[in-house]
């Protein structure tokens, strides 16, 4: 048995994943366990072992799943780029020599589907104000969590984790809230004075620190809000108010078209949105910075 065979052997699943995607998020994390599972459950091998030929079949079985309508070309392409990103990583810690999916795109058996991407939404700023005069009234805490995502960009994972020591004076006007986004990126992050007061009057920090959270009688003790339960009530207070289906993350694609709309460029946009990289024609845009406050227009 050589050292490969010997570390494949003696690191469980669970620790590679922990190995492999130390620097990912939860959400991320989980994301991959999703797209790896549904690899090993269809060839019924471990990815430390699969071959070329088990990524050609799985890669068909995709596109069958695609034409039946069960998924759509985009979970195609992440699933790949999953299972891409974890034999990078797998071989850079030496839990495995070859990537047969580089291998295949290089020899055009394994393609990824171009898709336009373009946010359509289906509502403007005045249908919001419409959203969170409702909130305010019937489910206050919803409206403050609304009133954040509109006002950073934010995804709503990070909201949720803003503790109340996070918060910091930045001037009379604003707050700064520092902020872990996806992939562990800290930065900072600018909410109205007012919007902080309110924050701090209506919910009440649990022991951690963290401060979006809501009181549960039958333990008598304050729990965390949670990704799934948030979204599902902006989900139903969106379908209640407008007819149309909206999520936490649509806000954010609402912030960044509301500003780019209003003459802000794509890359001090993308900036913050804390997004790695942008594209060429960012570079074009550099006359537009944005200043703390700047953005907060609910």
């Amino acid at each position: 048995m050589n050292s490969l065979e010997k570390v494949n052997t003696e690191i469980s699943t669970e620790d590679l994943f922990l190995k492999v995607l130390n620097q990912k998020s939860k959400n991320t994390i989980q994301s991959y366990k999703q797209d790896v599972s549904s690899f090993e459950n269809f060839v019924g091998i471990d990815l430390r072992k699969a071959t070329e030929q088990d990524f050609i079949s799985y890669y068909e079985y995709c596109k069958n799943e695609q034409k039946q309508g069960k998924i759509r070309f985009s979970t195609i392409n992440r699933r790949i780029a999953s299972l891409s990103t974890i034999l990078s990583k797998m071989i850079a810690l030496r839990l495995r020599e070859t990537h047969p999916v580089n291998t295949l795109k290089t020899l055009g058996v394994i393609k990824t589907f171009r898709i336009k991407k373009a946010v359509t939404l289906a509502f403007d700023k005045a249908d919001i104000n419409k959203v969170l005069d409702y909130a305010r009234d019937n489910k206050y805490s919803s409206y403050l969590v609304l009133k954040v995502l509109l006002n950073t960009g934010l995804r709503i994972s990070p909201v949720l984790d803003i503790k109340v020591q996070d918060f910091k004076e930045y001037d009379h006007n604003l707050m700064s809230v520092r902020v872990t986004s996806k992939g562990d990126v800290e930065g900072e992050k600018f909410i109205s004075r007012k919007l902080y007061q309110e924050i701090i009057k209506y919910f009440t920090p649990d022991q951690d620190g963290y401060i979006f959270t809501s009181y549960k009688k039958s333990s008598d003790s304050l729990i965390r809000l949670t990704r799934t339960n948030e979204t599902k009530k902006i989900k139903q207070i969106f379908s209640l108010i407008l007819g149309v289906k909206a999520t936490a993350h649509t806000m954010r694609h609402f912030f960044a078209t509301y500003l780019l709309q209003q003459g802000k460029s794509l890359k001090a946009v993308s900036r913050q949105l804390d997004h790695a990289s942008t594209k060429i024609t960012a570079d074009i845009y550099q006359h537009s910075e944005f200043k703390p406050g700047e953005c907060m227009e609910f």
